[in-house]
């Protein structure tokens, strides 16, 4: 399972940012009509909130 996660050494802490991040992925994709790269989907499907996904486009 791959997730992210942002530093701060010098104020002591840390945070999963798995979420933020596959949010603004699937974001830009959505602004530019655009799936999810293959490379990048299972990593969105596992993150990213349902709202955001629903409108993905789909190509025909």
């Amino acid at each position: 399972m791959l997730a992210i996660a942002a530093f701060a050494m010098s104020e002591r802490w840390s945070e999963d940012i798995s979420e933020d991040i596959a949010r603004e992925i699937q974001h830009r994709c959505n602004l530019q009509l655009g799936d999810v790269p293959s490379h990048l989907q299972e990593f969105v499907d596992r993150y990213a909130a349902q709202d955001l996904r629903q409108f993905s486009p789909r190509r025909v």
